[in-house]
């Protein structure tokens, strides 16, 4: 609940018939290796049975109107590398494989 009240963190739902089909969450803020504002996809979800309707295009769309609104330099996302169809999907949507993420398993 915390995070829906952090101005910094936004949620936008697509719903249909009063049934929530996908949402995405992105976190906005300024990080200093960028020295400007990055919005960051926190989570992105499309209920399975509802994927290639152009839900998660429509979600994605505006999820970028929301940052260029707040002005930030550009939109990042984390997700695995077995995710290919994901990949796909961003790509798709121009956005470029532009860093590695490390992780170290605690």
């Amino acid at each position: 609940m915390e995070k829906l009240e952090d101005p910094k963190y936004k949620i936008f739902i697509f719903e249909k018939d009063k049934k929530i089909l996908a949402f995405i969450s992105l976190r906005i803020e300024t990080q200093l290796h960028h020295a400007a504002m990055i919005a960051e996809i926190m989570e992105f979800v499309v209920n399975e049975k509802d994927r290639s309707k152009g839900i998660g295009k429509r979600l994605f769309r505006h999820a970028l109107q929301f940052a260029k609104k707040n002005n930030c330099l550009q939109i990042e996302v984390a997700c695995n590398q077995k995710r290919k169809a994901t990949h796909h999907f961003y790509t798709q949507q121009k956005m470029k494989n532009s860093h590695y993420k490390f992780s170290y398993p605690l």
